[in-house]
C-alpha cells in the first residue's frame, strides 16, 4: 500500500497526521486504566526497536515523516506489524471472549 498523499501527490505535512494520543482513541487503546493498554504499547515500544528496514534501517530511525523513503518504510513497517507478524489479529480479534476484544475488528476493518 503506497503512503498517503494529498490531493498533489505530495506527502502528508506532519500537521496533517493525527497526534498519538488521538490515533489510541481510534484503535481502542486510549485507555490506560485497560490492561491491554500497556500490553499494546509495551508491544508496540518493542516492535518499533527491534524492526529493521529493507534499507537496514531500525524503526526508531523512522522521524522524516514527509519524505517519500519514510513514508515507504512506514508503511512497510506498519504491514509488518499487522500481517506478517500476526499482531492486527492478536489486537483487534474477533471472538469476543479474548482478552484483547473490543469494537474494532481485524478481519473486518483492516485496510492493509
Amino acid at each position: 500500500m503506497p503512503p498517503k498523499r494529498t490531493a498533489r501527490g505530495r506527502p502528508l505535512p506532519v500537521s496533517r497526521l493525527p497526534k498519538i494520543r488521538q490515533l489510541r482513541d481510534d484503535l481502542e487503546y486510549g485507555d490506560r486504566a485497560l490492561a491491554r493498554y500497556k500490553e499494546f504499547q509495551d508491544c508496540v515500544a518493542d516492535f518499533r526497536h527491534r524492526h529493521v528496514c529493507k534499507d537496514g534501517r531500525k524503526g526508531n530511525d523512522l522521524r522524516h515523516w514527509t519524505s517519500d523513503r519514510d513514508q515507504t518504510a512506514l508503511t512497510d513497517m506498519a504491514y509488518a506489524f499487522l500481517v506478517t507478524e500476526g499482531y492486527g489479529r492478536k489486537f483487534w480479534p474477533d471472538e469476543a471472549a479474548d482478552e484483547h476484544y473490543n469494537p474494532i475488528k481485524y478481519s473486518e476493518d483492516a485496510l492493509l
